[in-house]
């Protein structure tokens, strides 16, 4: 049953992922006040499950998981570049 529990979980935290233009994984441990880590476990759960488990939708989870992982990755490419703007204007001003 926990297991069962968990994987609900797992596709919420991937549904609240994919919301929008996507949400990080800091957003949704606020969202769901849980870890970071707990949120990266439920990704990869997510994933287990979708490629080795026995779920009779294993396509939908299939397709989820790589969703949630490319917009995870875009985010973070996001999140990088705006850093390096911010390093750069502010290295500028120096």
């Amino acid at each position: 049953m926990r297991k069962h529990n968990n994987l609900l979980r797992a596709i919420s935290v991937a549904d609240y992922i994919l919301e929008d233009n996507g949400h990080s994984i800091a957003e949704a441990s606020k969202e769901f006040r849980l870890g970071k880590t707990t949120i990266e476990r439920d990704i990869n759960l997510l994933g287990s499950v979708a490629f080795y488990g026995r779920e009779p939708n294993t396509k939908e989870l299939q397709m989820k998981y790589i969703k949630v992982k490319k917009t995870l990755t875009r985010l973070a490419k996001e999140h990088n570049a705006n850093n390096i703007a911010k390093w750069n204007a502010k290295k500028a001003t120096s």
